[in-house]
């Protein structure tokens, strides 16, 4: 999630998560799109 590789597995999931309930789109399909690159995610935000 962070360039510096810096985030936890459950704070990306957590991001992804909020994302998707944010967007109204299934978990699955967004993280699908966040690892091929066919969509920019901008707005989502690791929290630590």
């Amino acid at each position: 999630m962070r360039a510096d590789g810096r985030s936890t597995r459950a704070q990306a999931f957590s991001a992804l998560r909020a994302y998707a309930r944010a967007h109204n789109r299934r978990l699955s399909a967004l993280a699908r799109t966040f690892v091929d690159g066919t969509e920019p995610l901008n707005g989502l935000i690791v929290r630590r």
